[in-house]
């Protein structure tokens, strides 16, 4: 399957990306009409469904049922780990108006997983994917905002949507998106309808609530969770603190309730403040936030086994390349250098630097030769074997014939 199926300009278009970035991100939902029901067929099917829930024995977090409605409290239940197999169990729930709710499948989906490793590619934020199976007549949550942008994906069916104005610019992670009162909802800014093979884009903040009607709906969520100026501020003063002790002495004892203890620390803090501004440390906590995603990254399927199989066959000439979406970071430290990817990292001694930085940067295949630095063609192709054994670099041609 073409790895753009999962592209973020696929998910979009026709809108352009940086139209989107423009005018829409962070700012107004986007709705994309399209008249192509399958256009979303390579994400997840209805019959891809039963099939999860019968067959992957999903984690208590990973399967839920939920409902709610105008005149019904949302009552949403996780699926107990006895239950995950129990189709007939949801059967009966989905039957009563539940929707049923896959989370998180970018851990156990591999299209879900593709499509989460693009946005995380374009974006550099975490993504992460629900499914949501919503029957005739149902509505599976009340009218609420959520603290990250979303992009809904139709899959099957229809759906009936209303949104409403920001409840809260730009909210964060943590704060309290419960339910909004029917009475604060105002009218709706849209109202329309989602049928399969369209998209909607919802940033966080905004209030949104959708049911079905006479048909049942079946939609993905991709929720994108993004790096704010807090969290690299954070990355910051965690390095500031490590550095200087001055972020690490303690507050006086007792400074509650003291008085002139009250008026030295507000003297102070003005200072470290001052210091903190000053701080050189920002290149480094932006590498931070970039081992922060790295890490939460899996790596994703490419026949690995049998490039393996041909690992002592390269040479020289042979064209190598990264796995498709291993962002890396790179780290040096003293005489060692790092380069971590999803799911593994890989060291050695400072020598190997500038290739391994040129293996971060590449974007394209490239020879085991071209490898910059002061290696011998042997010592690149040592570093080489050893990229493809720990998975951060796969074997594009087939090997050479030996004479």
């Amino acid at each position: 399957m073409p790895e753009d199926t999962f592209s973020f300009e696929h998910l979009l278009h026709p809108i352009p990306t940086q139209a989107f970035l423009r005018e829409y991100w962070q700012q107004q939902p986007l709705v994309i009409a399209r008249s192509d029901p399958s256009y979303y067929g390579a994400l997840l099917s209805e019959r891809d469904i039963e099939s999860l829930v019968a067959f992957h024995q999903l984690q208590y977090s990973q399967l839920k049922v939920a409902q709610a409605g105008p005149d019904l409290p949302l009552h949403s239940t996780h699926v107990s780990h006895e239950r995950t197999s129990d189709t007939n169990g949801l059967y009966h729930s989905y039957v009563r108006g539940d929707s049923v709710v896959l989370n998180f499948m970018q851990k156990y989906w591999e299209p879900a997983a593709r499509l989460c490793r693009a946005l995380e590619g374009f974006f550099h934020f975490g993504a992460g994917i629900n499914a949501y199976i919503t029957p005739p007549h149902s509505q599976g949550f009340p009218p609420h905002f959520d603290t990250h942008d979303a992009f809904v994906l139709q899959i099957a069916g229809a759906k009936q949507w209303r949104t409403y104005s920001a409840w809260r610019e730009l909210p964060g992670e943590g704060e309290d998106n419960r339910p909004v009162p029917s009475e604060a909802l105002g009218p709706p800014t849209r109202e329309f309808e989602l049928r399969a093979g369209d998209c909607l884009y919802i940033p966080r903040g905004h209030v949104h609530e959708a049911r079905t009607t006479g048909a049942a709906s079946v939609h993905v969520t991709v929720g994108v969770r993004c790096f704010q100026w807090s969290d690299l501020l954070s990355e910051v003063l965690t390095l500031a603190t490590s550095h200087d002790v001055e972020f690490r002495r303690s507050l006086p004892v007792g400074f509650m309730d003291s008085d002139a203890a009250h008026a030295a620390l507000l003297a102070k803090l003005p200072r470290l403040l001052v210091s903190f501004a000053q701080s050189e440390h920002g290149e480094a906590a932006l590498g931070r936030l970039r081992q922060r995603l790295i890490r939460r990254m899996r790596p994703l399927p490419a026949a690995h086994l049998s490039v393996l199989d041909r690992l002592e066959q390269l040479r020289s000439e042979s064209r190598v390349a990264k796995r498709v979406g291993s962002m890396c970071h790179v780290v040096t430290t003293g005489r060692t250098v790092e380069i971590e990817f999803p799911g593994n990292r890989l060291s050695g001694p400072s020598a190997i630097e500038p290739a391994l930085r040129f293996i971060a940067a590449a974007r394209e295949p490239f020879t085991v030769s071209a490898l910059p630095g002061s290696l011998s063609d042997q010592g690149k192709l040592v570093l080489v074997k050893r990229a493809v054994r720990e998975g951060l670099l796969t074997i594009v041609d087939p090997p050479a014939p030996t004479a």
